[in-house]
């Protein structure tokens, strides 16, 4: 543009021509006029494109508002929404009201979540079944009446058992009709939630506590959230519809049988316990600090606590002190068939030096042996698995009486060469795990009793037999629990208690525990003392 005006004066000052003057004159006006309006037309197209796409946006937010000021009001309005029998009523009751035109009536509108004074129907029309008295399902409620409380009326029957999958929406085993309507209790009505099989959320279908008040306490066990109230919670209770009314104690156990158990399988037992006073449940697991002394049966030598020798464990209440309570289930089992899965008699025991003055005169001075021994039942003979530090020759003898006070050998000599394996004929772990019988392992040299033979020993501790078999301790360790023998006809086992604790409101309601059974023929037999 500057150098077109730049000629134009050019030619008009040193041609001085009038009619020249003219024609420039008129081009340099249409240039001055026509350049803004060819220049001008790209912007303007840019804004009107700017506008569109401001306006498409603002028709967008303005519908992503109205969307959620819809979601809302239904929300509220299916918050205000009737339940029960007085939905049904207000169903059947329907006038046809329609306060916003848009071919819904109030009643419609309410049950579907839509707002009766927004016309807004033509999003939700196609969920309501057809006007009619037809029950599909047979429930008495109509099609369209489930339609509007949201239930079933399928005909359908994918269980097979003959009714209508439609006429229990939820499958907890009461009706449709049967929930709306609900039932009447102490003058109260109560009514259940027809699309959810447990209405009160507490782990039992409606149907198990349909028109039941197990405790007597005059709330029905729909909306009771302790039916046998007893302190623990439904959803925690082993046993939600019966609440024990003996007191069992060490001197009135719980005697327990339990019928019809399939010998040779594997059947796990259930307890669950609540202490007559509950805040005795606060007692367990608790750390105490017991006195540093260095006498009498329980002793504190060396001042430690249980933080001291598990550094690693972050349980901050474990350095306050060294004895902790944890809870355990005796469980007695007389007689001889204890009902416990069995296993071959097998114990592996750790070999120490004998220390007692009668040990060291019948059977020498420090052997210098480490290790271990196991022993086996191998049909009429009892195996030795050695497992010692010394890779030659070893001689073992059975011994009548514990290590530290040996009475006497009860049999030859059995050399045990470097594979470690013996055997003593003709003798029965069984007959010899009473804690009054050890084996004792010697090097070569003067043998037992002289007194320079070089000597280890280990006591056979009393394992809890039957007949000829024990009961399978390796299995029970897995669930850290202890059976051991208590007489020559009968055992006792300990169940480790776990606390139970309502995870709602952090109160500690009972303990539990599992016992494993395996019964080896038919009948139980003598009841356990638990």
């Amino acid at each position: 543009m500057a150098a077109v005006l730049l000629i134009c004066y050019a030619l008009i000052r040193y041609i001085r021509s009038r009619a020249l003057y003219r024609v420039f004159a008129a081009v340099l006006i249409a240039v001055l006029v026509t350049s803004p309006i060819v220049g001008g037309e790209p912007a303007r197209a840019f804004a009107r494109e700017q506008q569109e796409k401001l306006q498409a946006q603002q028709q967008r937010e303005q519908q992503s508002e109205m969307m959620r000021t819809l979601d809302g009001l239904r929300a509220e309005t299916a918050a205000q929404q009737p339940g029960g029998p007085e939905a049904l009523q207000s169903i059947r009751a329907d006038d046809g009201r329609d306060l916003d035109r848009d071919g819904l009536s109030d009643v419609q509108e309410r049950f579907i979540g839509t707002n009766p004074l927004v016309a807004d129907a033509q999003l939700f029309q196609q969920q309501l079944s057809p006007q009619s008295t037809e029950d599909s399902d047979g429930d008495g409620l109509t099609d369209y009446e489930e339609s509007l409380l949201g239930t079933s009326s399928s005909t359908a029957d994918e269980d097979g058992d003959g009714v209508p999958d439609g006429r229990d929406t939820d499958g907890d085993g009461i009706s449709d009709y049967d929930e709306v309507v609900g039932f009447l209790h102490n003058g109260v009505r109560y009514y259940t939630d027809p699309l959810r099989a447990d209405t009160n959320e507490d782990t039992i279908d409606d149907g198990r506590e349909w028109q039941r008040d197990t405790d007597g306490d005059g709330v029905p066990d729909i909306v009771d959230l302790d039916n046998d109230g007893d302190g623990v919670p439904d959803r925690l209770d082993l046993s939600p519809f019966q609440k024990q009314a003996t007191v069992f104690s060490q001197s009135s156990p719980l005697a327990l049988t339990i019928d019809n158990l399939t010998p040779g399988t594997l059947s796990y037992v259930e307890f669950q316990l609540r202490p007559t006073d509950p805040k005795h449940l606060w007692y367990a697991f608790s750390v105490f600090d017991w006195p540093r002394d260095d006498s009498g049966q329980v002793q504190d030598v060396d001042g430690r606590t249980f933080a001291d020798v598990q550094p690693d464990v972050a349980r901050p209440a474990d350095a306050d002190g060294d004895v902790k309570f944890v809870p355990m289930l005796e469980i007695q089992m007389p007689g001889s068939a204890s009902n416990l899965p069995l296993a071959n008699p097998h114990v592996t025991l750790p070999l120490a030096e004998a220390t007692s003055q009668e040990a060291r005169t019948s059977y020498g001075g420090p052997s210098g042996i480490t290790g271990q021994v196991t022993l086996t039942q191998q049909g009429g003979n009892l195996q030795i698995i050695a497992g010692v530090d010394k890779p030659y020759q070893k001689f073992y003898d059975l011994l009548e009486g514990p290590c530290e006070l040996p009475v006497r050998r009860l049999t030859s000599t059995v050399v045990v060469n470097t594979d470690g394996i013996g055997s003593f004929a003709g003798h029965s772990l069984a007959a010899l795990a009473d804690g009054n019988h050890s084996i004792a392992v010697w090097l070569p040299g003067a043998p037992p009793p002289d007194a320079t033979a070089r000597f280890a020993c280990a006591t056979i501790p009393p394992l809890p037999i039957e007949g000829q078999q024990m009961v399978d301790t390796e299995l029970y360790g897995n669930y850290a629990i202890s059976v051991r023998q208590q007489s020559a006809s009968s055992r006792v086992a300990y169940v480790p208690l776990q606390l139970v604790a309502d995870d709602k409101s952090g109160e500690q309601v009972a303990f539990y525990g599992k016992m494993l059974y395996q019964p080896n023929a038919a009948g139980w037999g003598a009841p356990h003392q638990v």
